[in-house]
């Protein structure tokens, strides 16, 4: 609220620091970065991820009653894909799981 009303401007490691941006890193190793982090995350469970992202982006306009309801909805879809069953066999087995987007 206070940087809102005083337009007050941030250091980068200022706004790491409070939490409103994860990393900061030089700006040479920017795209590295981010391409890493993309890697990452395609390499991921990314129907579950998609659900993640959908079930936080309705969490800014809805009520908590909405919202849980709807968290249940994407739960139940999460735990039906195949990634889901694969992540309960990797764990298991003791191994990575080797995710498919399915």
């Amino acid at each position: 609220m206070e940087l809102s009303l005083t337009g007050d401007e941030l250091t980068s490691k200022d706004a790491e620091r409070l939490g409103l941006v994860t990393k900061v890193v030089p700006s040479e190793q920017l795209m590295a970065t981010t391409r890493e982090l993309a890697a990452k995350l395609a390499q991921g469970p990314t129907k579950a991820l998609g659900l993640t992202k959908r079930a936080l982006n309705k969490s800014v306009t809805s009520d908590l009653e909405t919202v849980l309801e709807y968290e249940s909805y994407v739960q139940e879809i999460a735990g039906s894909t195949t990634d889901h069953a694969e992540a309960v066999r990797a764990f298991f087995e003791k191994r990575k799981p080797v995710f498919r987007g399915q």
